[in-house]
């Protein structure tokens, strides 16, 4: 029960209602209510449906709010600086981050107004009560809550602040109350109005504020990603920031990747629009890169995110894979080049060079009849060479798991060649940015044990009407709805992975 005397009985999503029998769902919510009512107040379910709806109780009676970006544990007593400015309040681990997340993400105006104060973050100890709800709360209460529910440790560090003499001023409290679904956080803004020094602990002339937090720390926000591991470590080198490729960091970013290196030299134009995850206002901006762009556009979508654009040389791939010992300083490298040539000398460089990272290349086929993701180097036997090894000899040839018959060129030249492009959606973009998102993050969990490719397959309407013709590949996939993961087999004439 809330400080307003409100009951939550259901949660108000995915609730499927009789509206034909509204006696019904009066009777229903009565015997909810009663059967909640029933609950004993000293027992554990009791505890239990209050912490489940905590934040809720607390966000309604709460009048003032504050930003926490401190990671979730135990931080048993701690003074940490706090920032203001106006009404937004930020607690971090530090200064300069709390005035980086105020004025980057949460509209805080910069001007000479704004201060540091200090906040008192405290854990409380595991099992403990939480606080009992009401409107208003004294001065003794929540000390008294505090004092009942910490440590020793803790006990003795609050007890010092609380025979600290002053007179008048704000303090500001933090609690972090565990919960089976991780730390609850709650606050107060402690008003003295004391004008002669007095200990703490006896001033009586105060007022309390309950004040609602906001958690914006990493892990708390990843929880709706799905995502139940923290990779927030890895690093992943993206090779290629066009139509497949922004997407691809989008998702990445989104999963929780903490580090993405991106490398492309070509520049985002007008004619990309349409297709790419970079909207119309980026050709507003000073850089004309892809990768500068899309590390400007991700960094203020993702503030946990650390991406570098390489802008420290020409940007080419071609110059980056000299240095054959860089590609051994990623997690997983991908590519959305959707060039074979540069694709496969990066496999090459791999497997000669015993260089364990995975390689993920994705790309898309021509007019939406479908896309790829390629995963090698997990094995050493198969590579991405094989895919494009003769199955009698070593000689070069088309990809051979092509939706496409091979011969045909799909490119279209509008105005001038540096105007060419083959024609595919961004919806085929963000289908083959998924397969690989979901292929990088499988990985990087260690559930893949084998190379492999995972595809997905469209109509051929498109194609066909173009005047071009599906492979038999593509025929045999679709008849038989084989659509999903396949083991990349060997070849064994391929020259890079069966070397004699």
């Amino acid at each position: 029960m809330g400080a307003d005397g409100k009951l939550c009985l259901l949660d108000e999503s995915s609730v499927l209602l009789n509206l034909a029998m509204p006696d019904q769902i009066l009777l229903d919510c009565f015997d909810l209510a009663y059967n909640l009512l029933l609950v004993d107040m000293k027992s554990d379910n009791y505890k239990k449906e209050i912490l489940r709806e905590f934040n809720s109780y607390w966000f309604a009676s709460a009048k003032l709010y504050m930003y926490s970006a401190i990671e979730e544990k135990n931080y048993g007593y701690s003074e940490m600086p706090m920032f203001i400015s106006g009404n937004i309040r930020v607690l971090a681990s530090s200064l300069p981050e709390e005035k980086y997340l105020a004025y980057n993400y949460l509209k805080a105006i910069d001007d000479d107004k704004a201060f540091s104060a200090n906040c008192n973050v405290i854990s409380l100890r595991k099992n403990s009560k939480p606080i009992v709800l009401k409107e208003l709360y004294k001065w003794s209460e929540v000390r008294k809550y505090i004092l009942d529910n910490v440590s020793g440790s803790v006990k003795r560090a609050f007890q010092r602040f609380l025979n600290q003499t002053i007179s008048g001023g704000m303090k500001y409290i933090v609690l972090s109350l565990p919960s089976e679904h991780g730390n609850i956080l709650f606050g107060f803004r402690v008003n003295f109005r004391n004008k002669r020094r007095e200990k703490i602990e006896k001033i009586t002339n105060v007022k309390v504020e309950q004040v609602y937090i906001y958690r914006i720390d990493r892990k708390y926000m990843l929880q709706r990603s799905g995502m139940e591991e923290d990779i927030s470590k890895k690093q992943i080198l993206l090779l290629g920031c066009g139509s497949v490729g922004g997407y691809i960091a989008n998702n990445l970013c989104q999963l929780g990747i903490g580090s993405i290196d991106l490398l492309d030299n070509d520049l985002f134009s007008k004619e990309n629009v349409h297709r790419h995850f970079l909207g119309f206002d980026s050709l507003m901006c000073k850089s004309s890169h892809k990768a500068v762009l899309l590390k400007e556009r991700l960094e203020q979508m993702y503030p946990y995110t650390d991406i570098d654009s390489l802008d420290y040389e020409d940007r080419s791939v071609e110059k980056f894979i000299l240095k054959k010992d860089r590609l051994a300083n990623y997690d997983i490298i991908i590519s959305a080049l959707g060039e074979p040539t540069l694709n496969l000398e990066i496999n090459r460089i791999l497997y000669e060079e015993k260089i364990s990272t995975p390689f993920i290349c994705g790309f898309n086929e021509p007019y939406g009849i479908g896309g790829h993701a390629v995963a090698v180097n997990i094995d050493q036997h198969s590579c991405l060479r094989c895919l494009y090894t003769d199955l009698m000899s070593d000689d070069l040839v088309p990809f051979r798991a092509s939706l496409v018959e091979e011969g045909q060129h799909f490119k279209k030249n509008i105005s001038g060649c540096s105007s060419a492009f083959v024609p595919y959606s961004c919806l085929d973009s963000q289908q083959t940015a998924i397969l690989v998102a979901r292929l990088a993050i499988e990985i990087l969990k260690g559930e893949v044990e084998h190379n492999k490719i995972h595809s997905w397959i469209g109509k051929s309407d498109a194609l066909v009407n173009a005047g071009f013709i599906p492979s038999a590949f593509y025929q045999f996939r679709k008849t038989n709805k084989s659509e999903g993961e396949v083991a990349i087999m060997t070849a064994k004439h391929c020259p890079i992975c069966h070397k004699k």
